[in-house]
Order: structure tokens, then sequence, then C-alpha cells
């Protein structure tokens, strides 16, 4: 009996000893799958993340250059422009003691750039409405290239805080700014629309409000002068016009 007792207990500590190895086996193999999958997540989260700071990289390289390439593109485009402006200037025999025509085109492009108008469109008004005559006076007491009125520079001078007296609406640069920064306000109070803009700037915003309510056909003469000599400026200098 004590020979079975031993054979039994002999047999059991061998089966107890491969079952512990089996489990040892597996819990290694199980140890050795857990540590690959750790490893390859670790991997593949530091390859996205170099391919995320890699892409961040380019692209901000990219964004560099077409910042670059933008900003030189407007520097080309402002040059090109008062170039022209100043040559059409020219071409209408503007002549002024105190500034000369390329003066004149540099305030007008920094101006029209600043309010985000396009220049040609100011030269058209300018054009229509003095001729490039410095001294132009209508009976209305509109003065200068731009044709401003006293309480009209006052009141843009107030809203856009220039700081002008009313005795300086004669002084060329003074009186461009004030003319574009006034457009530029009827252009925001007509929402973009710059057939009701123009009309405005020839006949006042209250005549415009005014016909509008009445249900009157606006007065087009004006508008369709700018309109034509606009669209001549930009064939002449081979720029694509607005459509006004």
């Amino acid at each position: 009996m004590e020979i079975y007792s031993t054979i039994i207990y002999i047999l059991f500590m061998k089966m107890e000893s491969k079952i512990s190895f089996w489990v040892k086996f597996l819990i290694s193999i199980a140890i050795t799958i857990v540590l690959l999958f750790l490893v390859k997540v670790g991997v593949d989260y530091f390859t996205f993340k170099y391919y995320l700071v890699r892409k961040e990289k380019i692209e901000l390289e990219y964004m560099k250059k077409i910042t670059y390439h933008n900003l030189l593109k407007n520097q080309v485009n402002f040059y090109n422009d008062v170039i022209n402006i100043s040559d059409y200037i020219k071409r209408n025999d503007f002549y002024h003691n105190e500034i000369n025509n390329y003066e004149l085109a540099l305030a007008i492009v920094q101006e029209s750039y600043k309010k985000k108008l396009d220049p040609y469109l100011v030269v058209a008004i300018m054009d229509v409405e003095s001729d490039f005559r410095a001294d132009s006076e209508s009976i209305k007491g509109a003065k200068g290239l731009m044709q401003i009125k006293d309480d009209t520079a006052r009141y843009i001078a107030v809203k856009e805080n220039i700081k002008v007296s009313t005795r300086r609406i004669n002084d060329l640069l003074i009186n461009v700014k004030l003319g574009i920064s006034y457009y530029s306000y009827l252009l925001k109070k007509f929402d973009g629309n710059h057939k009701y803009a123009l009309i405005a700037y020839n006949i006042g915003v209250n005549k415009v409000y005014s016909l509008m309510t009445l249900k009157i056909n606006l007065p087009k003469s004006y508008y369709n002068k700018v309109k034509d000599r606009y669209n001549f400026i930009t064939k002449l200098y081979q720029k694509v016009p607005l459509n006004i």
C-alpha cells in the first residue's frame, strides 16, 4: 500500500512539475507578446509624433513661402500701381508746385490700399470730379482733387480721427486722404454697392435715401461717367476692373 502511495506521489510531483513548466512557458510567452505590443505602440507613437512634427514643419515652411510670395506680389502690385497712376496723372497735365505726379500717385495708392479700395477707381473719381485740378472749387463749395465740402471734411475728419482744419482741405495729400476715407465710408454704408456709393458721393447720402424711399430712379449720369473712366483706365494699364 505504501508502495502505491509512493508511486502516486512521484507521478503527481512529475505532473505538477510539467504543469508548472507549461504555465511558466505560457506566462513568459504572454509577457513577451505584451512587451512586443508595448514596444510596437511606443514605436508607432513616436513615429506618428515625428510625422506630425515633420508635417507641421513642412506646412510652416510652406506658409512662410506663401506669405513671402504674397508679400512680394503685393509689393510688386503696389509699385506697379504707383507707376501706372503716376503715368496717368502725367498724361492729364497735372502740375502743382508743392508735389509731383509720383508723390500724388503714391499717396493715392497708399490710402486706397489702407481702405481696401481699388486705386484706379479712386483715380477715375478724381478725374471726373476735378480733372486733376488741385485748385478746383465748385459753386457748391466742393474743393480740391476729390471735391470735398467743408461739412463733409469735418465729419470724416472726426470719424476717421484725421487731425485737419477746413482751411487745409485744398492741401493735396489731405484732400486725397479725406476723399478716399469718405468714399470708403459710403461704400460701407451701402453694403459694398459701388453704384449707390458713387451716386451718394455726387449728390449726397440723404438725397440717395430720399429718392430710394420715394422709389424714384437714382440719377446715373455721374455713376456712368466714373464707370466709363474707370474701365478706360483699367484697360489702359491691363488691369482687371471690379464689377461696379
